[in-house]
């Protein structure tokens, strides 16, 4: 972008060409909204999860403030004061709002330990909304026609400050306040409902369709119609995407050793010891037939060889340092891998370079990496590069039908199976019903779809014949065992709520109940024109977390979660948002979000593991 078109781009951002009106109201109003979120919280104790140090404390919401309570309070109240003083436009009623508010103000500045101040900052924000509602009943006869317009813009600006406070908080190790997190960690308690919404978002999207077509009036001009599509955007050259996608997986690599900047090593996935112990064995081994007796039946009954066989390797070459074989080196292999595997995936089924840069920023700050690093969920990690790229190589079969893609698509899913069984029993049945969905919709030729359920049938057999010759269970058999014994059934149904909370809130630190990313994904489920490529795979996909939900416990959920793409639709939606009006703005606070949360959350695992 240019000297000029940046400067031009900024003045239209802060509104220099619109009226003292305009700007004074939005400023008000945008101020109001930043700091109502932490008044509102500190009023009413809702009991709330929040990480630190590694550990996750389920804690009421108490004296959470940008400030503190007194200047929190009196900012809105002077703000809510502001905003009627520049909007109103009949002096009538600017007058006694002017007045009653006033007044009441003063009352509460002389007894600042009484509950006026708190109830007028409360009070602000839905008087303000209501105001709006009546000047639109009232054919704008209340408001002065260009009052508020830039309040998003100036909103998003107020908010990346604090996002960019809490980068430097987390970077630099400060103990200040951190308003950012705090208003995250308050919002994150609706974070399993987000998480609920999404899984059944595919119900929920047909249910509103069918109740949209039989209201006339949401018929003619609803916003549930305005649905998008793949977002085009043609400012991308290739030198730009080569250099974004660099730069988030550099990133990526970042995030995985913040938990180390301090320098100290020190071993911070829970599964870390875990690995190291059976790597440890592997070298014990007397000799090949010893070795590949334990990787293919002695350790966890040889549902990861090839994932052992890589740490094994990755240690022997570290001199049996573990923290920097298992936590540094393969993280830092592993993470922009990722990033690179969802690039050309959600390239190859989407065809849009915009959507491909913004699902690989999503992922590098993703559920996956964080987790991956949090639990040591090395294998897992492992066979999810692999299950993506494995996706990746089936899609581009069927766009090409080249049989070279289609050999490489036989390898990839065998590496999966013998990386991580329960990662291939997962993407094996992701792949199953998604092919059907496309034979049904007849998007491909339908010999192009029987050759892949011929090659992921031999795979199943492959994993059939090798449970046979060396007498130990079958991947299937291993996820049919573990769903048995998680005694959930439709008699512990009343139980699935708490189970959904603890494992988006409370297990593997919280990691889940990430509501960017889930807002993200839930608009782009309900507002995405679906019905093509990209559509049906990350609907099959998020509908996979159905299952789980009402049968299985945390460990289950959390197993279905962590392999499900949210960054795709997260993507789809972020670059549905940068192409929108003041979609730059909003997408660069999105991203610095995304950020923020990834550091304070790394910088808090720099503990050993209970």
């Amino acid at each position: 972008m240019s000297q000029a078109r940046l400067k031009n781009s900024l003045c239209s951002t802060l509104g220099m060409d619109y009226s003292r009106i305009a700007l004074l109201s939005s400023i008000a109003f945008a101020i109001i909204i930043l700091f109502y979120p932490l008044s509102v919280g500190s009023f009413f104790h809702p009991d709330v999860y929040r990480f630190e140090d590694r550990t996750t404390y389920h804690q009421y919401f108490e004296e959470r403030y940008i400030f503190s309570q007194i200047i929190d309070n009196l900012i809105v109240c002077l703000g809510f004061l502001g905003w009627s003083f520049t909007s109103l436009s009949d002096s009538r009623v600017k007058a006694l709002f002017m007045i009653i508010f006033g007044s009441l103000l003063i009352v509460g500045l002389s007894f600042p330990t009484s509950i006026v101040m708190p109830l007028l900052s409360l009070a602000s924000l839905p008087l303000i909304f209501s105001i709006h509602l009546i000047n639109k009943r009232t054919n704008n006869r209340l408001l002065h026609r260009d009052s508020s317009l830039l309040t998003v813009n100036y909103f998003m600006i107020g908010f990346l400050i604090l996002v960019t406070l809490s980068i430097f908080i987390s970077v630099s190790a400060s103990d200040i306040n951190n308003p950012f997190i705090d208003i995250m960690t308050l919002v994150s308690r609706f974070a399993p409902v987000l998480m609920l919404l999404v899984i059944f978002s595919f119900f929920i999207r047909i249910s509103l369709k069918r109740i949209v077509s039989i209201i006339p009036k949401l018929k003619s001009g609803s916003a549930v119609l305005r649905t998008f599509g793949i977002p085009e955007y043609e400012g991308i050259t290739r030198f730009k995407k080569t250099v974004l996608l660099s730069a988030f997986m550099g990133l990526s690599i970042l995030i995985v050793l913040m938990p180390h900047s301090s320098g100290e090593l020190n071993p911070v996935g829970e599964d870390t010891t875990i690995y190291f112990n059976w790597a440890q064995d592997l070298r014990a081994s007397e000799d090949v037939e010893h070795f590949a007796e334990l990787i293919f039946s002695g350790i966890q009954a040889g549902d990861r060889p090839l994932s052992l066989l890589i740490l094994y390797i990755i240690l022997d070459i570290f001199d049996n340092d573990k923290v920097t074989a298992f936590e540094i080196f393969l993280p830092a292999i592993l993470a922009p891998l990722l990033v690179l595997s969802i690039y050309f995936l959600t390239r190859e089924i989407s065809k849009s370079a915009l959507v491909s840069l913004a699902a690989s920023l999503v992922t590098a700050l993703s559920f996956q990496i964080m987790i991956g690093v949090y639990a040591g969920l090395f294998a897992n990690w492992i066979a999810l590069v692999l299950g993506y790229i494995s996706l990746w190589l089936a899609v581009r079969f069927l766009n090409t039908e080249s049989r070279k893609y289609m050999i490489y698509f036989s390898i990839s899913m065998t590496a999966l199976l013998f990386s991580h069984s329960y990662t291939w029993t997962i993407i094996t049945t992701f792949l199953i019903i998604f092919l059907i969905v496309l034979r049904w919709k007849k998007i491909y030729r339908s010999k192009s779809i029987r050759t892949l359920f011929i090659i992921v049938i031999c795979v199943v057999g492959i994993d059939l014949a090798k449970s046979i010759l060396i007498e130990s269970s079958s991947a299937i058999q291993r996820n049919v065992t573990i769903a048995e014994s998680t005694e959930v059934g439709l008699s512990e149904f009343s139980e699935r709520w708490t189970v959904l909370v603890r494992t988006v809130n409370v297990f593997l630190g919280g990691i889940f109940g990430n509501v960017i990313i889930l807002s993200l994904v839930l608009y782009c489920s309900m507002m995405f024109k679906f019905k093509n490529l990209v559509g049906y795979f990350f609907m099959v996909f998020i509908s996979l977390g159905i299952l789980p939900f009402f049968y299985g416990d945390k460990i289950l959920q959390s197993r279905v979660l962590y392999d499900i793409p949210f960054q795709i639709p997260a993507g789809l939606a972020l670059a549905s948002v940068f192409v929108s009006r003041n979609g730059k703005l909003i997408s660069i606070v999105i991203g610095a979000s995304l950020l923020a949360i990834a550091l304070y959350t790394m910088t808090n695992l720099g503990v050993a593991p209970r």
